[in-house]
């Protein structure tokens, strides 16, 4: 069986790529950081499942996959820097 968009796992990473980008173009980092991550664990199980035969495709997925969870780990990191409050004891 060959991954097209006809695999599933492939059509909720895609669902879930989209949206998050949706959420991060609308400030919704943290959301967006929930979607990236979900669409990134997606394409690592298409790897897994190793139905993936052409190595082109694969490499497309693990370089999607390596995107999202940077983006994911950039807007995480951002997010909580942002919406820190300091607390310094006394």
């Amino acid at each position: 069986m060959s991954a097209t968009f006809q695999d599933p796992l492939i059509e909720r990473a895609v669902e879930f790529a989209n949206l998050a980008i949706e959420a991060d173009r609308n400030a919704q980092y943290s959301k967006a950081v929930r979607l990236y991550s979900h669409a990134a664990e997606l394409y690592r199980h298409v790897i897994q499942k190793d139905e993936v035969r052409s190595e082109r495709t694969k490499e497309s997925i693990r370089e999607k996959c390596a995107r999202y969870s940077q983006r994911a780990e950039e807007l995480q990191k951002e997010y909580l820097v942002r919406n820190t409050q300091f607390y310094c004891p006394r």
